[in-house]
């Protein structure tokens, strides 16, 4: 806080800062992606209202933030992040592309950060970024929801999803690619942080979901009808109307610059996720977990 309140003291804006906070939020596998997304719409928020005045108070609540998240990368399923980070950073990128029909396999955590050291020295970076792209968007839409309407589960993060377990992971990609466009050194520690995504979320789906029903015939049509949800959207908290938004965005500006395949799986995932019920409470998973915390206190 205290070098970010220098910095502005001299004169500084967002955009000198951008770069810096980028890094930041991408030096660690961070908050579940949140770090990078909010570095991007905090610039986006300072364009739209285009006054300075509000740089200082929107950095130093974003800094506080990025000083307090937390770590993914430090659990233990997570322990070759790191490791997976230095080599991706000192390794040259190939000039390959993937095919249009490509889709990643299911893959651990572990064996997604070697498929991507591996493909790195025969793929393009553009390539590597839509295939992780395609990759949520084909989570998404094939998002095992029986997972949160069970009472008992395994309580750690990767076994315990929600819808926006799955949406993350596209609104953490259409950061990643604004982002390190601009920056391109970051592109290495952003693609390892997609791969974690599809290495945390790639066993928990439901293959029997048919694609068929949900990719939409007019992809301009179904827009003006996600607006129309977004506009009316009947929600409580706000937590949940803000992730419609800002998945829908996501999808649409994304699939500006993705192919066929990789399109019609980002508009079939949306559809399915605005067709379904986003579950707000859970009384039996918060008894349930609450009775075996007791019972570890009482053992």
């Amino acid at each position: 806080e205290g070098l970010a309140g220098r910095a502005l003291s001299t004169g500084a804006q967002f955009e000198d800062l951008e770069e810096a906070l980028s890094r930041i939020a991408l030096a660690h596998y961070n908050d579940f992606g949140h770090s990078l997304i909010y570095v991007t719409k905090s610039r986006q928020l300072c364009d739209a209202l285009n006054d300075p005045h509000i740089h200082k108070p929107l950095i130093l609540s974003l800094v506080r933030c990025l000083c307090y998240t937390t770590r993914e990368d430090l659990l233990p399923e997570f322990k070759k992040y790191q490791s997976t980070v230095e080599t991706m950073e000192a390794s040259p990128f190939g000039g390959d592309s993937f095919p249009d029909d490509f889709t990643l396999p299911t893959l651990s955590i572990s064996k997604s950060y070697a498929w991507l050291m591996e493909h790195q020295k025969t793929h393009c970076i553009s390539s590597l970024f839509e295939i992780l792209l395609r990759s949520a968007a084909y989570h998404l839409l094939h998002a095992d929801m029986q997972y949160q309407e069970k009472p008992h589960h395994p309580t750690t993060k990767s076994e315990n999803p929600t819808w926006l377990t799955f949406s993350h992971a596209i609104t953490f990609a259409n950061a990643v690619r604004v982002t390190c466009t601009k920056y391109p050194p970051l592109w290495p520690r952003a693609l390892v942080q997609m791969m974690s995504f599809h290495g945390r979320n790639s066993s928990l789906l439901d293959e029997t979901i048919k694609r068929e029903q949900w990719i939409p015939k007019d992809y301009e049509t179904f827009e003006g009808w996600i607006r129309e949800r977004i506009l009316d959207h009947g929600q409580g908290p706000p937590i949940y109307s803000a992730h419609l938004l800002k998945t829908a965005l996501a999808v649409f500006e994304e699939a500006k610059h993705c192919r066929g395949t990789t399109k019609d799986l980002l508009y079939g995932g949306l559809n399915r996720f605005f067709s379904s019920p986003l579950r707000q409470k859970y009384p039996r998973r918060t008894a349930a977990r609450s009775l075996d915390l007791i019972s570890k206190d009482h053992c």
